[in-house]
């Protein structure tokens, strides 16, 4: 798969696949309950700022599907849920903000 925003390889990483240029991660929503039922928040879901060279609108790396784009839960975080497979797009640092600010 490959990332919605550079085209470079994701790398599998967790449960999840990760840009190596760092432009966020995609997961699927059973992991994200996974992890979050373990507390799961660690620096290498990363903190930094999202980089800005994000298109408005991506296409599922798993599928090609379009990925809608809404708040994740009640967060503040911002996601790209793919319209066919269970598959989210969060860019650099949704998802830390995502499993900080749900709770189960």
């Amino acid at each position: 798969m490959l990332c919605p925003v550079c085209d470079q390889e994701l790398v599998a990483l967790d449960g999840r696949f990760r840009c190596s240029d760092r432009h966020g991660c995609m997961i699927q929503e059973g992991a994200i309950i996974q992890m979050m039922l373990k507390g799961y928040v660690s620096k290498s879901l990363s903190d930094d700022p999202p980089v800005n060279s994000r298109k408005d609108e991506i296409d599922c790396p798993n599928c090609g599907a379009p990925m809608d784009r809404h708040h994740y839960k009640d967060t503040n975080a911002r996601v790209d849920s793919c319209t066919n497979c269970d598959f989210m797009w969060f860019d650099t640092g949704e998802l830390r903000k995502s499993l900080v600010e749900t709770r189960l």
